[in-house]
């Protein structure tokens, strides 16, 4: 059934309405030609699933369910019907004749439905990795940004005044019981 998902990569080529992308399919293939080549239904599908799972996988949906936040955009992808049917159509004109294995209707209704979980279950998993990786590396640099702004300050604080020097002064001057306060000064850097 999956295979009737696909094509060759002369047909796209020749037949394809997303021209611009086959030229990064090409370029990504290895030497044993390893991608598969899916027709254009398929990948508007995919377009629609990751769409939609860019507006269930926000970092409020994050923020809100933590750990479980695959399971979250999983689910949501799952329960959207127009998503199922969309799936549903790609298997439109699949011929059961032409299987290998004898299938009846029931069978493919219940294969689709598996192999719909699979692959949302699949585009998920990849989407998160993505999506977390972009995250920490947002939330890394604001963090990172506010700490060298911090270490700035405290620098220019130090620097510029004389108030945090130690001297007799600042010995004669400090309230704390045993002159606390002088003695940690003094063993400080």
């Amino acid at each position: 059934m999956l295979d009737h998902l696909t094509t060759s990569a002369l047909d796209l080529h020749n037949n394809s309405k997303y021209k611009h992308t086959l030229h990064e399919t090409q370029r990504r293939q290895n030497i044993n030609h390893g991608l598969t080549n899916i027709n254009d239904s398929v990948f508007d599908f995919f377009l629609q699933v990751d769409d939609k799972r860019w507006q269930s996988q926000t970092e409020d949906a994050l923020n809100w369910h933590g750990a479980g936040s695959l399971q979250y955009c999983k689910t949501v992808l799952l329960k959207d019907e127009t998503l199922f049917k969309t799936w549903k159509l790609l298997f439109i004109n699949f011929d059961p004749k032409i299987s290998a294995k004898q299938v009846d209707y029931t069978m493919i209704a219940s294969c689709t439905r598996d192999a719909n979980e699979d692959l949302i279950g699949r585009f998920c998993r990849i989407g998160d990795s993505q999506f977390r990786k972009d995250t920490i590396t947002r939330l890394g640099k604001s963090k990172q940004d506010s700490l060298r702004k911090r270490v700035v300050m405290r620098s220019k604080h130090t620097h510029s005044s004389d108030a945090l020097a130690l001297n007799m002064k600042y010995i004669l001057e400090d309230q704390a019981e045993n002159k606390l306060y002088s003695h940690l000064k003094l063993k400080s850097p």
